[in-house]
């Protein structure tokens, strides 16, 4: 735990998004649950329950798919409810078949998240990709 200047203090780690409560498709690897998704371009989201990210430095994303696109690029979007991104840069390229965690700084002026946005597009011209499968795991927020 950190303590902000009083006695309030802050867990080191706080939990956005679990995959273990997602009423939806699942798949596990290594004892540890992801969501499964096929992403349509820029098409693909949805909605969390609201949580506010104030105090803390980065995000941290666990993805990966289940098999490697060398030629693609995966960004994991952890939006607010008015899609801003909260999240400056949560992007893995190569997308890999190994759970990897992704890190981001949070945005300054926007700390409350309620929206996960999975997109997959061509690095090359910035097109949206359909039809590819992501999983994403536990998203937190650290310290």
């Amino acid at each position: 735990r950190f303590t902000f200047g009083g006695d309030e203090e802050k867990p080191t780690e706080l939990v956005i998004f679990d995959p273990a409560t997602y009423d939806g498709d699942t798949v596990e690897i290594n004892g540890e649950k992801f969501v499964k998704i096929t992403v349509d371009k820029y098409n693909t989201s949805f909605n969390i329950n609201e949580v506010d990210c104030s105090g803390y430095n980065k995000i941290v994303a666990k993805m990966c798919a289940p098999e490697n696109h060398d030629d693609k690029q995966y960004f994991l979007g952890v939006k607010t409810s008015d899609w801003v991104d909260v999240a400056l840069g949560l992007a893995m390229r190569p997308i890999l078949s190994t759970p990897t965690d992704v890190e981001s700084k949070i945005a300054p002026d926007y700390t409350t998240v309620s929206r996960i946005q999975p997109m997959v597009f061509s690095p090359t011209d910035g097109s949206g990709v359909s039809g590819v499968v992501v999983y994403i795991g536990k998203i937190t927020a650290k310290l």
